[in-house]
């Protein structure tokens, strides 16, 4: 006799014990069958049009404004850097989706400065996800970064471990539940996009508030992303059961980033008027007129 045995989304040929020496009609027809059924699927390479560098594809999400990707070879491609507003040494970072088409494959992406920068683009390294939490890095082979195969027809690329304004936004949302969380909206970036302080004390404390320790952690740099999780995790240390005599003694204020219009653009320093966002503030105080978007709103809102 001939049977199908299936093994999850596989299904393949079984044959008894005994050879069979003649084939009829119906053993051959279920042979053929089984032999189709358990054929691998044709590989399809990843396609050009299936990498997108444009952040605001999903608003919030990540990108690389300016950049531009073309095709060397079957999953080999050229990205082409685009500039960062105001910083003519640094180029924007590498940063692209690649929408279907990508699970099974690997991929090779030659990074090229563009004719301005003559800055490293190479100093971080850089990582990959299927499901934007879980990130891998991928390390430089020269100019190149060279993944390996790919477990999921979607994948994301990005500078360090990336946070993108959308998942800040989320986690904010979880947050404020807490009664020791007050989110202040101190205005909008130049994109429109929420310029967010929130504080963690405890408002039941025995201790009067001018005499607790006041802490401001703050982030300026677009994609120092490594900074922005040891914000959260610092954030969430202070929510937490052992934190609870911290938060009665505290006032603590926390910005997972001064600069979101960043994160989708792939700027490390810049905003997108142009400022070094590290070099963006005036001892004689805020000043609207000498003073970019972010730059103005934070430390206004710090005096």
């Amino acid at each position: 006799m001939s049977r199908i045995r299936t093994h999850g989304d596989k299904a393949t040929a079984s044959m008894g014990v005994r050879p069979v020496v003649v084939l009829g009609g119906s053993v051959f027809f279920l042979l053929f069958v089984g032999l189709a059924m358990s054929a691998e699927p044709a590989r399809t390479d990843i396609q050009l049009r299936h990498i997108v560098v444009d952040g605001d594809e999903v608003r919030g999400e990540w990108g690389s404004k300016g950049s531009v990707i073309t095709q060397v070879g079957p999953n080999h491609f050229k990205m082409v850097l685009g500039d960062q507003p105001g910083i003519p040494h640094q180029a924007a970072f590498s940063a692209f989706h690649i929408r279907a088409s990508a699970k099974g494959n690997t991929l090779r992406m030659d990074v090229v400065r563009g004719k301005l920068h003559n800055g490293s683009y190479r100093e971080y390294f850089f990582s990959w996800s299927t499901d934007k939490v879980n990130w891998h890095p991928v390390d430089w082979q020269g100019s190149s970064l060279v993944f390996p195969k790919f477990p999921g027809d979607q994948v994301w690329v990005g500078c360090q471990s990336p946070v993108s304004y959308n998942q800040v936004i989320a986690m904010t949302e979880v947050w404020k539940k807490s009664p020791y969380v007050t989110v202040h909206e101190i205005g909008r970036s130049f994109e429109g996009l929420k310029l967010l302080r929130i504080v963690v004390t405890d408002d039941e404390s025995p201790h009067a508030r001018k005499d607790r320790w006041v802490h401001y952690i703050a982030n300026q740099h677009g994609l120092e992303h490594n900074a922005q999780w040891r914000i959260i995790g610092m954030f969430e240390w202070a929510l937490s059961d052992e934190a609870a005599d911290f938060r009665k003694r505290s006032i603590c204020h926390f910005v997972v980033t001064m600069a979101p219009d960043s994160l989708g653009n792939g700027w490390m320093r810049a905003n997108a008027e142009g400022t070094d966002m590290n070099r963006s503030y005036l001892l004689a105080g805020s000043d609207r007129k000498l003073q970019t978007t972010e730059p103005y709103l934070f430390q206004r809102d710090f005096e």
